[in-house]
């Protein structure tokens, strides 16, 4: 089983405490590492989580530097060791970032895989893909696209906290069965109830995937 995290709400759970947003985005990285070791506990395979959109990436410089370096705290976070891989647009990410996660990826070679998606949105992986395409000889086969696509493998649940109803462009294009629950929560205030209530509701499902 794959799940992908949502993580959203951070700012307002802040600003609803009288908090910088900083302190949202620190409860960000603390809770995601949490959640890494909950679901670890609880036999799911893999975690996907999306730092941050091209969209994300147009919000102040120093809100850019401040989740993105939360982030790259939270596999040093967890009580239990990381697998962890980067993927998304990078070449989008200021400064030395990009090499940042490649080098968060290398201390981080083992354990529970969680994988950190980074300026990644649907419409932006569907140029990059067209473009990495556009002299390709011959029909594109759903394979290549797999094996080319930031996300490869099909994404079982997708979980979004905020207190909203939307994907955002957070969108695994491969993934099209996904299940979708969204949780009335700031992302730092998740629970294990929370993500029980998730895991139950694919438990749940009747997945046909059209048939």
């Amino acid at each position: 089983m794959r799940v992908m995290l949502l993580v959203d709400g951070d700012r307002r759970w802040a600003a609803e405490r009288g908090l910088g947003v900083d302190a949202g985005y620190q409860a960000m990285s603390a809770r995601a590492a949490w959640c890494a070791e909950q679901f670890a506990a609880r036999g799911v395979g893999a975690l996907y989580v999306p730092v941050c959109s091209m969209s994300n990436l147009r919000r102040p410089p120093e809100q850019v530097r401040s989740f993105l370096d939360a982030m790259l705290a939270m596999p040093g976070r967890a009580a239990i060791p990381l697998e962890v891989s980067v993927a998304g647009n990078l070449d989008a990410l200021p400064g030395d970032y990009r090499d940042q996660y490649w080098d968060l990826a290398k201390a981080h070679r083992a354990g529970f895989p969680v994988h950190l998606l980074l300026a990644w949105s649907l419409d932006d992986e569907v140029l990059r893909l067209v473009n990495r395409f556009r002299d390709h000889d011959g029909p594109v086969s759903a394979a290549e696209l797999a094996a080319t696509a930031d996300i490869g493998k099909p994404i079982d649940l997708i979980i979004r906290t905020g207190r909203v109803t939307r994907l955002s462009s957070f969108v695994p294009f491969t993934s099209p069965y996904a299940e979708l629950v969204f949780l009335d929560v700031y992302f730092p205030d998740i629970t294990a109830d929370h993500l029980d209530h998730a895991l139950a509701r694919l438990d749940r499902a009747d997945r046909r995937y059209g048939r």
